[in-house]
């Protein structure tokens, strides 16, 4: 197996439990979106508000298309990025998939307090954020649902519970990262 991709919506851990994993496994981690904006030089929020979605999500698919081919990594991913083909293609080839949940009150409670929202999180339709998480979730479910090879709840459950999960998966079913290419 090259790596370990972790999907899921907004506020279900991505970046936080990439950085417990590979901190665990000894890998380097790769978010998706912050290699993205330090591309572009901008925050998400700037880039979809000054150039559109459009120009955020070929750019992010330039970055899945590279850190996907490489080996020995954590993946966090973007939320929106299962929604093109091309990158859930690319991001199941070989890799374990993680898909990360959370429950709606605990994803808008997590939006609320985390700082990188404004930033880093901008609005994906004119709905209230309970209402656009609803509405949002249930066009990716079946994405998250078709890619993963794993899914853990993370409401409730800390960072490094989570990453302990991931690693008893690979343990019990004999899954290895290969070593990490530069």
């Amino acid at each position: 197996m090259n790596n370990v991709v972790l999907i899921g919506y907004r506020c279900t851990g991505k970046s936080t439990v990439a950085r417990a994993l590979g901190r665990m496994l000894h890998l380097p981690v790769m978010d998706t979106d912050d290699v993205v904006q330090a591309r572009v030089g901008q925050s998400i929020s700037r880039m979809v508000a000054e150039r559109g979605w459009s120009f955020f999500r070929a750019h992010e698919h330039e970055v899945i298309e590279e850190v996907a081919t490489a080996q020995g990594r954590v993946i966090a991913t973007g939320g929106g990025a299962v929604e093109n083909g091309d990158n859930r293609r690319r991001l199941s080839e070989g890799n374990l998939v993680v898909w990360l949940t959370a429950e709606r009150d605990a994803i808008v409670a997590r939006m609320i307090v985390d700082g990188k929202s404004e930033e880093e999180r901008p609005p994906l339709s004119h709905d209230p954020l309970a209402d656009e998480i609803e509405l949002i979730l249930e066009q990716r479910m079946p994405l998250y649902r078709e890619m993963a090879d794993l899914i853990i709840d993370t409401t409730s459950a800390a960072a490094d519970e989570t990453a302990v999960q991931i690693l008893d998966y690979m343990h019990k079913e004999g899954k290895e990262i290969c070593q990490a290419t530069p």
